[in-house]
């Protein structure tokens, strides 16, 4: 059983200690903010660190290598579109959803199985004196969810390059010339 980096054989050369935890929470969790943090990334890379390496040569072949050795079957590990699809649900989710006719949260088994999935948190509470129980509801951020779907569906490239290299070039004038600092 492989418990950490060191547990197994790498086929790809180049990869640091750091990237190789990483693939390997990734290939548990495809979640890549989640596994960067857990490889030990500082949260201020978490956000953009783990699409670099898997991006790096090798990386997709030990994804592979280590779901096989881990025994996930390859339809275990959501890919891009069932990513899609749960930030699609989130996007779209309308508050409307979780209430009935008279303005009262629905029961959670009367909800469309696939529009609680929007749902993050279902707080309920008693008050001492009075008996009234009060729900909360609470739902994924749905702005996170469009940002994302943006992301995945490449909505922002032409904004941003994001397909490109990313090269920006800038140009400063000093008045009076280099003399002048």
């Amino acid at each position: 059983m492989i418990r950490n980096a060191q547990d197994r054989e790498w086929v790809t050369p180049g990869f640091s200690v750091k990237e190789k935890a990483f693939l390997l929470e990734y290939a548990r969790n495809p979640d890549l903010q989640e596994a960067c943090r857990k490889a030990g990334f500082a949260e201020h890379v978490v956000s953009f660190r783990g699409e670099v390496i898997l991006k790096k040569e090798g990386a997709k072949q030990e994804l592979a290598l280590i779901r096989q050795e881990l025994g996930l079957d390859s339809t275990e590990a959501m890919g891009k579109e069932e990513v899609a699809r749960e930030f699609r649900i989130i996007a779209t989710a309308s508050v409307q959803d979780f209430y009935d006719e008279f303005g009262n949260v629905k029961d959670v088994t009367e909800l469309d199985p696939e529009k609680a999935r929007a749902i993050k948190e279902v707080k309920r509470s008693v008050h001492p004196r009075t008996g009234v129980v009060t729900v909360t509801l609470t739902l994924h951020d749905k702005v996170a969810a469009l940002q994302n779907l943006g992301r995945i569906s490449g909505a922002y490239a032409a904004d941003n390059d994001q397909a490109g290299a990313g090269d920006v070039n800038i140009q400063i004038v000093v008045p009076g010339g280099l003399g002048g600092l």
